[in-house]
């Protein structure tokens, strides 16, 4: 129609614009992305011009999205969510086992035990390209960064397919050297006068964590991290108690478990893929490979059996620790 504005918009723009609403920060949104922050700022710039309109602003370290900046966020994410629909139901629809695989998980889970599977799974079949993408959260599997996740904790979204494949055990962490040098912990209030090892970030906000520092409030923290390796290193140096997944400790002779019978976490292990994949070969036979190889090592992840519980005992979340407090 006479007088309509005609708007090519650059969908890479877009996607820049995405990465920064999400991130807060074109430095973040850039190391997302693999570009320099200044195209990601000119890629703003470019989008804000071809709109006519103020997408975001910046507020002291954070770029915060205008009202039109939340409108357009809305629609590219349904953008995005279409594009990923076409890419992932048309190509190898019909294919055998091959093409690219993005898995999602923590650094511990994929440093001692998933990459050994994968190498399993790639023997199995060579034409398959495996991504591993490393967090705490559900953002990239939210975002389509990802294919198939494995996560511990809350199953997440209802729109993902979930299988609960077995539980992963936290228990109280120390090396001997720390022990001699400053007593083991008898009693859960013996911690607050114990030195802490912090946890950072996302980490920060894990249940396992929340009841270390209830239970160790005004406790010492020499030293914090956003990486549970960086604070297994830590115990092994002495610097202080962790809390840490069993099955991590294995290779760790020097570091001695305390207060068992007062912190016992139990946190339910979940494999997550995007329903829309469960129909695709690659994506499906890797969700299969993996909840097999976990139903198959779960005594792995249960770690040895907690004070009370058998050794098989792996049915699900429980703990023996107090919860942590709401303002925590």
């Amino acid at each position: 129609m006479a007088g309509e504005r005609i708007v090519d918009i650059d969908w890479d723009d877009l996607k820049c614009f995405l990465a920064l609403a999400e991130t807060g920060q074109l430095t973040g949104a850039g190391a997302r992305l693999g570009i320099s922050q200044p195209t990601m700022g000119r890629r703003l710039k470019q989008l804000e011009n071809c709109l006519g309109t103020k997408l975001a602003e910046r507020v002291h370290d954070k770029y915060v999205l205008t009202p039109s900046g939340e409108l357009v966020y809305e629609l590219a994410k349904e953008m995005q969510q279409s594009v990923y629909a076409i890419e992932r139901n048309t190509i190898d629809k019909d294919a055998d086992v091959a093409g690219r695989i993005t898995l999602s998980t923590t650094s511990c889970i994929a440093s001692a035990w998933l990459v050994a599977k994968l190498k399993e799974f790639l023997d199995k079949h060579p034409r398959v390209e495996v991504e591993l993408v490393i967090g705490l959260d559900l953002l990239s599997l939210r975002n389509r960064q990802a294919d198939i996740a494995l996560r511990v904790g809350t199953r997440g979204p209802e729109d993902l397919v979930g299988k609960r494949a077995g539980v992963v055990n936290f228990g109280l962490y120390a090396s001997q050297d720390y022990l001699r040098a400053r007593g083991r912990p008898q009693r859960p209030e013996d911690l607050a006068r114990h030195e802490i090892i912090d946890s950072l970030g996302a980490l920060a906000q894990v249940t396992q964590v929340g009841m270390l520092r209830e239970l160790a409030h005004g406790a010492r923290t020499p030293i914090g991290s956003d990486s549970i390796l960086a604070q297994l290193r830590a115990a092994r140096k002495g610097i202080g108690i962790v809390a840490l997944p069993h099955y991590l400790v294995v290779a760790s002779p020097e570091l001695v478990r305390v207060l068992e019978q007062d912190f016992d976490i139990a946190l339910d292990l979940w494999l997550l893929i995007h329903r829309d994949l469960t129909t695709t070969p690659r994506y499906s036979v890797c969700f299969q490979y993996l909840l097999t190889a976990l139903q198959r090592h779960a005594q792995v992840f249960a770690g040895p059996p907690a004070p009370g519980r058998g050794p098989g005992d792996i049915s699900g979340p429980k703990s023996t620790a107090r919860p942590p407090s709401p303002a925590r």
